[in-house]
């Protein structure tokens, strides 16, 4: 039977998976809990065990319990934006509520060992009540126009008649509007499984007449043609092989944003930066071009550990996120 330092041992192993090298901050801090979800054994006798360390270590679920313990808590300590704070926390963590909503499940599952302990019971209620918390917050206003929520009597009633129904519905949209795990990791996941392809890249000769200047909204479209990035002025150009030691092949980067339903996918040189920030919805307005390979971004400097990292030089400069090859 599997006990919970096996169950870590093979978290640690799995957390030294070779695409991880390739991971920036963000995929980094998710990692833990997808492998946390992965090795949840809910017919170990102490699975409750794994189960609570993995929520104790992780600073997204512990986020949520302050949010949810801020607001509601004592009622003249409660801030009148509560609930609006606690969906807001959760909208940019939709990610990490359905994986602790469903590793709840597994943990809660009838296990074939011991039965659970009356505390792990009484835990995993509570991780109930804190992932239900931006629900309940919206099912208030949803109730609002139909009854008056400050009568007890009306609004058991009303819960009665239509909590899960909303809590279902409500749970659907989450899944469908969050993130995969693909969209979390897909980038990085299959860099190992061929050798890096500039690895087989040859340098042009002088004058070759695949060689072309390009404008930079062409560069992904002509023909599949690989298109690279001049690191010294700027300058994009068509080639099947490197122009040369300065240049950079541009690839098509995975942003983990989702727009209108779609991932934002971007091109790997400052313009497909430009375009990640405002599919984020932020103004151009924000940002300031130094030159041709260097850029910065009024306000963004929280961002210099984001996928950015991988492609460009990005530094937090009193709060501006300097970007630049």
């Amino acid at each position: 039977m599997t006990t919970t330092k096996k169950m870590m041992a093979k978290l640690l192993k799995d957390t030294n998976a070779p695409w991880l090298e390739y991971a920036d901050d963000y995929q980094s801090d998710c990692a833990f809990l997808y492998f946390w979800f992965d090795n949840l054994d809910p017919t170990s006798s102490e699975g409750d065990d794994f189960f609570k360390a993995g929520l104790d270590a992780s600073p997204d679920y512990q986020g949520g319990v302050d949010i949810w313990f801020k607001a509601a808590g004592p009622k003249g300590a409660r801030p009148k934006n509560g609930p609006t704070i606690i969906r807001e926390f959760w909208a940019d963590k939709k990610w990490q509520w359905v994986k602790f909503w469903d590793a709840t499940d597994i943990a809660s599952a009838p296990s074939t060992a011991d039965e659970f302990r009356k505390e792990h019971r009484e835990f995993g209620q509570t991780v109930r009540t804190v992932l239900e918390a931006p629900i309940e917050t919206k099912f208030l206003e949803f109730a609002e126009p139909w009854i008056d929520v400050k009568d007890s009597k009306a609004l058991k009633e009303f819960y009665n008649k239509h909590w899960e129904a909303f809590k279902t519905a409500w749970i659907r949209e989450m899944r469908d509007t969050a993130p995969t795990d693909e969209d979390i990791f897909g980038d990085i996941w299959n860099l190992d499984a061929s050798p890096d392809p500039t690895d087989e890249i040859k340098d042009d000769e002088p004058e070759d007449q695949d060689e072309k200047p390009v404008r930079p909204k062409d560069e992904l479209s002509l023909g599949g043609t690989p298109a690279w990035v001049s690191e010294v002025n700027g300058e994009i150009k068509l080639s099947k092989n490197s122009p040369g030691d300065e240049w950079i092949l541009i690839e098509s980067v995975n942003t983990g944003v989702v727009k209108n339903g779609e991932i934002l996918f971007v091109p790997s040189y400052l313009e497909g930066a430009i375009d990640w920030w405002i599919g984020l919805g932020n103004s151009e307005s924000d940002i300031k071009r130094v030159s041709k390979t260097k850029i910065i971004i009024s306000g963004a400097g929280d961002f210099s550990k984001s996928w950015l990292r991988r492609y460009f030089f990005v530094k937090d400069k009193d709060g501006d996120l300097v970007i630049s090859y």
